[in-house]
């Protein structure tokens, strides 16, 4: 059984040192500096490849790994999450209603760009949705 580590940063001017670190008790760790965008990740498939039944795959953030591996073997990532309960239910509670004031209130933030950024959502569509509601 091998520890097999996967490290990713999404642009050229990140630094790996950090996550390599943190696997440093892997047997071997894999490497990557790749757009979230960029649907190509030669390294997180070579990793994958290289796995075999009993090892251990470890990366640092849990949400760099899961939507991609997700649509890489066919399924929606929409449906799969690596958020908290809470977050989970602020992010429900956007999608049925639309209602980002709402959910900015819920959560407590004081800006707007927060809790876009704690939903995950695209900037321009949340401050459109946030421009048609009077406050």
């Amino acid at each position: 059984m091998t520890s097999v580590g996967y490290a990713r940063v999404s642009s050229i001017g990140q630094e790996l040192d950090v996550q390599i670190d943190k696997l440093a008790m892997c047997e071997r760790v894999f490497k990557e500096k790749q757009s979230a965008v960029d649907t190509d990740r030669p390294e997180l498939r070579r990793c994958l490849d290289y796995l075999r039944d009993g090892d251990t795959l470890l990366v640092t953030k849990y949400a760099r790994l899961l939507g991609k591996c997700l649509k890489m073997i066919g399924l929606d990532a929409s449906f799969y999450g690596t958020h908290s309960l809470r977050r989970t239910k602020a992010t429900l509670i956007y999608k049925k209603t639309g209602n980002l004031r709402v959910v900015q209130l819920l959560l407590g933030h004081t800006k707007v760009e927060s809790t876009v950024r704690y939903l995950g959502i695209e900037v321009d569509d949340a401050l459109a949705v946030a421009e048609q509601i009077d406050v």
